[in-house]
This record gives C-alpha cells, sequence and structure tokens, in this order.
C-alpha cells in the first residue's frame, strides 16, 4: 500500500494496521470496537489530516511525533476518550483542532493546554 494516500474506514473492525508510504489524509467513523488508534496511523509523517467520530470504546490516542505533518484533527463523538496526548501542542504543523462531544475529563485536560487555535463544543 505505498501509494495509498486517503484512508477511509466506516463500521469496521480495525486491525493492528501497518501502513506504509503517502497517506496524506484519514477519517475513522463508527469502528464500535477499537479501543486504541493503531500506534503506526498517528506516527505517519505524511499524515496531514485525521478525523476520528463516532468511536465509542476509544479510550486513548498514540501520542504523534512531534515531526508530523498533521495540521488538522478532528475528534468527534468519542465519549471515552479520557484525555488528549500532550504531544499535541508541540506539533507545529497543527493548524486546526477540532473537538467535539467528547467526555468532559478530556476537554478539561486539552482547555488548560495552550498552543493552536482550534474549536471546543460539548
Amino acid at each position: 500500500m505505498k501509494s495509498l494516500k486517503e484512508l477511509k474506514l466506516k463500521d469496521f473492525d480495525l486491525p493492528d494496521i501497518r501502513l506504509t508510504g503517502l497517506l496524506y489524509s484519514s477519517t475513522i467513523e463508527d469502528c464500535s470496537r477499537l479501543k486504541v488508534l493503531p500506534k503506526g496511523l498517528v506516527e505517519m509523517k505524511t499524515l496531514k489530516e485525521l478525523t476520528l467520530c463516532y468511536l465509542a470504546e476509544l479510550r486513548e490516542q498514540p501520542n504523534p511525533s512531534s515531526r508530523s505533518a498533521l495540521g488538522s484533527l478532528t475528534i468527534d463523538n468519542c465519549n471515552k476518550l479520557q484525555a488528549l496526548p500532550a504531544s499535541l501542542q508541540k506539533l507545529r504543523a497543527l493548524k486546526q483542532l477540532t473537538l467535539r462531544q467528547l467526555c468532559s475529563a478530556a476537554l478539561d485536560a486539552e482547555s488548560d493546554r495552550a498552543g493552536c487555535s482550534g474549536q471546543l463544543d460539548n
């Protein structure tokens, strides 16, 4: 899958996938059993946009590398996500952070951090 540039998964049992290549955008939606994102996904240096929606069991997100190209992160309706990675504020490329319908503990932790401008909807 070296030429894969966009990955969209919906209502899918996500295995611990290993991705290589030039993935620029990924949307993971309605994967009801997913508890943790595959570590390799957030470590991809080419990933610029990540959208996570309606992941009912997502509890944690791995720390992205500070060298990440991630410019846009949307997390929507991931109600069991307890905290956002502390490394988010070190992402130099992050321009847009959208958080909607998260556990209040995750929102409280994020609102205490300085960093990029974004929107927090609860």
